[in-house]
């Protein structure tokens, strides 16, 4: 939003017409703050070199954030599956078309997360609401900063492989303005039909009813797969001394012990992404001399882990498509 403020302030004050003097004490406001936050966090950092390592460690944040790894692997798989498949020398493939189409198949993903987020029905008003109306300034402004956000969604999306619904509820924040405008365009259109009291109320259950109805979809968490899990092992006498390798925080969380995040000490996570079948996960745990090892999968995932041979089932807890597997070391558990 700051950085989007500050263009569209820029272009207004530099455009021929009128108020650019509005917008160009606007752009002086907006960059006396940038350079009062900017003295302020070197005065808070008060050392050069301080200053040069959170730059450093932002620097190494923002190579990790452009690593095209992950688009690279699913494009190799994509070329895999085209290869396969049978007369794969002849015509187009589901394969082929994929792995052209990346990119716009993410940014559709992007889209249809946020018609998740702002429910269905409503996207129906939002067309109605984008119709027929004079943009001034600000709609430009919020329009853009939804569409900016959008994209920032969208490159994290295709760097990383990985999107949350919750992370599209500010550009949801955003064009909600526009939705009501769609709203009162359909109500104020069913008014003058000759039915129009019985079509308002039919539109007052539809537009308000079932997105009430839907409201604590991101809210509730009915499973509670981690929680049962955690606070069983918390109630184990016998672990409280053992060292526990995590593959999952929240887990870890719900047992009540200290986590520590530099892999050391009696509670550790086990953050390895790269080892999807958790074959590595054995000898890292044998090496720090980890007692119990509590894994947090999918449920179609669980025949695919490795068979531990220092290492023997103890307990299984599961939840919808979930499960949390806890292995205990043999010699300490013989009778497993």
């Amino acid at each position: 939003m700051i950085p989007v403020f500050g263009a569209v302030a820029t272009v207004m004050a530099i455009k021929p017409g009128g108020h650019r003097s509005v917008y160009g004490r606007m752009l002086a406001v907006w960059g006396g703050l940038f350079i009062i936050l900017s003295a302020g966090a070197f005065w808070v950092l008060e050392y050069r070199s301080a200053i040069g390592g959170r730059f450093d460690n932002w620097v190494a944040i923002s190579g990790e954030f452009f690593n095209l790894e992950n688009f690279q692997q699913i494009s190799s798989q994509l070329q895999l599956m085209q290869d396969s498949a049978r007369h794969s020398v002849v015509g187009l493939k589901f394969a082929g078309v994929a792995k052209q189409l990346i990119v716009p198949i993410y940014l559709l993903g992007i889209l249809f997360m946020l018609i998740k987020v702002i429910l269905p029905i409503h996207l129906i008003t939002l067309v109605f609401g984008f119709r027929g109306v004079r943009y001034h300034v600000g709609h430009i402004f919020v329009l853009l900063t939804a569409v900016c956000f959008l994209g920032m969604l969208g490159a994290f999306f295709i760097w990383h492989d990985y999107m949350l619904y919750r992370h599209l509820f500010t550009p949801a924040l955003l064009v909600c303005p526009w939705i009501g405008a769609g709203i009162t365009k359909i109500l104020d259109a069913a008014r003058r039909h000759p039915r129009g009291r019985l079509m308002v109320a039919g539109l007052v259950l539809v537009v308000f009813i079932f997105p009430t109805s839907k409201f604590n979809h991101y809210f509730s968490k009915p499973d509670d797969l981690k929680s049962r899990a955690g606070s069983w092992i918390a109630q184990q006498s016998d672990f409280q001394n053992m060292r526990i390798f995590f593959n999952d925080a929240v887990v870890a969380f719900h047992t009540g012990r200290e986590i520590n995040f530099y892999r050391d000490g009696p509670t550790q996570l086990y953050l390895e992404v790269d080892d999807k079948d958790f074959s590595g996960i054995e000898p890292v745990a044998l090496k720090k001399n980890i007692d119990l090892l509590v894994l947090y999968t999918r449920r179609r995932a669980g025949n695919e882990l490795p068979r531990f041979r220092q290492y023997a089932e103890i307990r299984e807890f599961s939840g919808n498509d979930r499960v949390v597997t806890i292995y205990g070391l043999k010699r300490l558990f013989p009778d497993r």
